[in-house]
């Protein structure tokens, strides 16, 4: 489900929605693709994000990237988006990560710039 927030209707820097501008949302349970418009001197800005909705007694997991599962912060971040079949990953963690998603949602954690979202993902 796509979302289109505004600027209408949210405060001035909040960080949070209330209750009323989630369930505006009309969120479906797992993941939803959102995109917030505003323009600010004299800019449209525009910002895509994903919003998952799970269950209150759902597992989660948050795992980061880079040191984490690869073994080096700059080598696994480098080789993880260069080469086609990264090499800088921890033996096994692909392994573990997919048994731990088979009993909670895994959420993983980067400072990697947004660019290279999709060659994140696609190492993932």
């Amino acid at each position: 489900k796509n979302l289109l927030l505004s600027q209408a209707g949210y405060e001035e820097n909040a960080n949070l929605p209330s209750d009323k501008e989630l369930a505006a949302m009309q969120l479906c349970p797992g993941r939803n693709s959102i995109r917030f418009e505003t323009i600010r001197r004299g800019k449209h800005l525009i910002a895509e994000a994903r919003i998952f909705l799970w269950k209150q007694n759902d597992g989660i997991v948050i795992c980061d990237i880079d040191g984490t599962v690869t073994r080096t912060d700059i080598r696994g971040f480098v080789d993880s988006v260069v080469n086609e079949t990264p090499t800088n990953a921890h033996a096994g963690v692909c392994d573990f990560l997919d048994q731990v998603a088979s009993r909670a949602h895994v959420l993983y954690l980067t400072s990697r710039p947004l660019v290279l979202a999709d060659a994140t993902r696609f190492f993932l």
